[in-house]
Order: C-alpha cells, then structure tokens, then sequence
C-alpha cells in the first residue's frame, strides 16, 4: 500500500491525520523486515537470489505515487464528479 493510497483511504473515511502518519510508518517498517527476514533466509542458499529478492522487495517502497488530480503523471480519465460537493474521482494507469 502506497503512501497515496493510505491518504487516499484516510479521507474518505474521516480518519484523523496521526492515524495516516501511524499506519504510513507501520507498512514500511513492514516492508522494511520483510526484506531483511527474507534475504537472511535465502543467503545461505544463494547469495546473489538473496540481495535481488532484498532489493525487489525494499523497490516497492519507491514506487511512483499518483496525485489525486487530472494533472497526474500516468494522464488519468476523470470518471465521476459529486454534483453536490464537486469532488472528482480519477482513474489512474498502472505503470507499464
């Protein structure tokens, strides 16, 4: 889960700014012991399989995030406005 989409999440369920920054933190130290639980175990076995699976795993943590507009990288379609509140929602492209 990407930093946009726990802020994503966040707002539409109302949910308080320290909560985003709590959660935010929680997936990369996840993300973070994974990698590490994970290449320790296959170091032994192969040392080269280790490093790329460490770096495979820690890479998505960097991956490009979407803005919450048309103006997003990926060119997104605008698929629904709210008629009360104006609120848009945007289709975003998966990188290819």
């Amino acid at each position: 889960m990407t930093q946009q989409e726990i802020e994503e999440l966040a707002r539409h369920r109302k949910v308080p700014s320290w909560v985003i920054k709590l959660v935010a933190d929680a997936v990369v130290a996840e993300r973070e012991a994974c990698a590490y639980k994970a290449s320790i175990a296959l170091l032994g076995a192969d040392r080269e399989l280790a490093n790329r699976v460490d770096k495979a795993i820690r890479a998505r943590g960097n991956v490009r995030e979407h803005t919450m507009s048309g103006d997003c990288w990926c060119n997104p379609e605008l698929n629904y406005t709210d008629p009360e509140t104006g609120a848009e929602v945007w289709v975003h492209k998966e990188p290819q």
